[in-house]
């Protein structure tokens, strides 16, 4: 994934609630606070010094004095039930535990999500692919797909209704098998 977007603290200034928002990749956990204007207050460990969620949170808040009220994470790992395991670190990721509201998604169904936004209110961050939809035929159904390579490789492909999103649907197409595997091949 790339970089947060970090914008600078006003240390005379702490929001309430604090929403900590995190990326959390095969070899960095980045975290910070979300604000309108991006995140700000971003930290950033690898990934092979932390085991856990609730120990990334604590470090995190050890290190800013900042307490999450809520939490949003993305990982590099499928999800099921808010419960993730990286496949090349050893660290879980389970929000069912947090004792705050939290969700946890595929790093690559958060992206789409956060892409799908910025074309629909139609960002001029985006401003070119918005061009290549609206001139699209396929316009009022359509699937498109954001690949992102980082330290794996990951999908999602984001199903519109005109201009709404449908449906979001990530994948983790490092974990799939590309060859036949079979004794007779």
């Amino acid at each position: 994934m790339s970089p947060m977007n970090t914008v600078p603290a006003n240390p005379h200034h702490n929001p309430r609630p604090l929403h900590l928002l995190a990326d959390i990749g095969g070899t960095n956990c980045r975290i910070g606070v979300a604000t309108t204007n991006g995140i700000r207050d971003a930290r950033s460990w690898p990934t092979a010094t932390l085991s856990n969620l609730e120990e990334l949170l604590v470090r995190y808040s050890e290190r800013t004095g900042f307490a999450a009220q809520s939490f949003a994470a993305g990982v590099a790992a499928p999800v099921a039930s808010g419960c993730a395991t990286l496949t090349n670190a050893n660290f879980e990721a389970n929000v069912n535990h947090l004792g705050i509201p939290a969700v946890l998604l595929n790093d690559l169904e958060a992206a789409a999500y956060g892409a799908a936004a910025l074309i629909s209110r139609r960002d001029e961050q985006v401003s070119m692919l918005w061009s290549a939809v609206e001139q699209s035929p396929a316009k009022a159904r359509r699937l498109e797909t954001l690949i992102g390579l980082g330290t794996g490789h990951g999908q999602a492909h984001i199903v519109w209704d005109g201009d709404t999103v449908h449906s979001v649907f990530p994948t983790e197409s490092g974990h799939a098998e590309f060859a036949p595997s079979t004794k007779e091949l």
